[in-house]
Parts: structure tokens; C-alpha cells; sequence
């Protein structure tokens, strides 16, 4: 039996001195009551240690698994971090697109002057080009109705400022084209589109042609 007993007790606890507790033992009774109590529950009882081991295993395990969510401070710190790089993206995103804002804008005039050469050249009489500046620009071309008398409106009005949220400021308010589709004492003359800082020139020669 004691035999037994210092087996069980060098294979499941490594913490005792086996010569300690056994000290050239021969009998049952020296065996048991040499060493420390802790030692002889384990070599005696080993089921005791196993049921703790495996509790401590249960806890374990569960405290891993309660673990594999994230934190309220984890989720804040990534949602920082997203709207810290969302800061600094979005404006240089938005400067490309406030551009392009305004060169439509001065491509939308360019086509509005080719649409009044046209139409003069077209119908045989004068094309006009309408500019109305500011906050609220808009920009339309008329000519001459094709049966009767009258003016036309070829196409419709372009609210400049509403489509393109720029703002222009235009040297002229019209610049008429001849049936020959050559500007009518016209001067030199300037649109500047601008929008939050950024702008572009149009330039109107006294032959009606626009250039940028």
C-alpha cells in the first residue's frame, strides 16, 4: 500500500520529496503520517487534485471565451482612428470635385455660345448670347423665331449657380452673333467662374470666339 500510494504520489505531484516523506518506510503508517498533509491528499486522494485541474481548466476556457469580443474602448479607439483618416481624406476629395464644378460651368458657356453661331447661321438672322452674373447666374441663347415675328428661346435657360454652385462674374451681359456667325460689335470681354477659392477664365474675342 505505500508503495501505491508514493506512485500515485511521483507521477501526480511533482512538488513533493518523496524521500521526505518516506524516509526508508517500510510500513503503511510511516508512510502516511511522514511529510507534509498537502503532499499525502494528493498521493491519497488524486482525484482531489483532478477536479480542481479541471475546474481551473472550465475557468480558463470560459474567461477565453468571454474574451473574443472587443471592448468599449477598443471600439471607440477605431472608431477615432476611421474618423481621424475620414478628415483628412474628405477634403482632398472634395477639391477635385469643386474643379470640375467649374470648368463645367465654363464648358456649359462655351456650348451656349456655339449654340448662337449656330442658330443665327441657321435661321439667317441674329443669335444671342444672355448673361446674367452674381450669386444667381444664368445663361440662355434666343433667336429669331422661324415663322413670324418674335424672338426664340433655343433651349432652355441654364441657372448656372444652381447646377454648379459657382458663383460668375461676366464683363458683358450679351454677345450677339451675325446670320456669318462672327460676333457683333463685340469687344474683348470676360466670365470668371468661382467656387470656394477656385476659378476659371473665359475669354470672348471681338470675333466671338471663346477661348480659356
Amino acid at each position: 500500500m505505500c508503495q501505491i500510494s508514493l506512485t500515485i504520489l511521483t507521477l501526480r505531484t511533482g512538488n513533493c520529496d518523496v524521500d521526505h516523506i518516506c524516509p526508508g518506510a517500510e510500513g503503511a503508517s510511516s508512510c502516511l503520517w511522514s511529510g507534509s498533509p498537502r503532499c499525502l491528499r494528493q498521493a491519497t486522494f488524486p482525484w482531489v487534485r483532478e477536479s480542481v485541474t479541471t475546474r481551473n481548466l472550465r475557468t480558463r476556457t470560459l474567461m477565453r471565451q468571454r474574451r473574443r469580443g472587443y471592448t468599449i474602448f477598443e471600439l471607440l479607439l477605431v472608431v477615432t482612428i476611421i474618423g481621424a483618416l475620414a478628415a483628412m481624406a474628405i477634403p482632398k476629395m472634395k477639391e477635385p470635385m469643386v474643379r470640375e464644378q467649374v470648368r463645367s460651368a465654363r464648358r456649359t458657356m462655351v456650348t451656349h455660345f456655339a449654340m448662337a453661331r449656330g442658330a443665327a447661321a441657321s435661321r439667317g438672322c441674329r443669335g444671342v448670347v444672355h448673361v446674367v452674373s452674381g450669386a444667381n447666374a444664368r445663361a440662355w441663347v434666343t433667336t429669331c423665331r422661324v415663322a413670324g415675328a418674335g424672338v426664340d428661346t433655343v433651349g432652355a435657360v441654364d441657372q448656372l449657380s444652381d447646377r454648379y454652385h459657382v458663383s460668375v462674374q461676366s464683363s458683358i451681359d450679351s454677345v450677339q452673333f451675325s446670320p456669318n456667325g462672327i460676333a457683333i460689335g463685340a469687344g474683348w470681354s470676360t466670365l470668371v467662374f468661382d467656387r470656394a477659392g477656385f476659378s476659371d477664365t473665359l475669354t470672348i474675342s471681338p470675333l466671338g470666339k471663346a477661348s480659356w
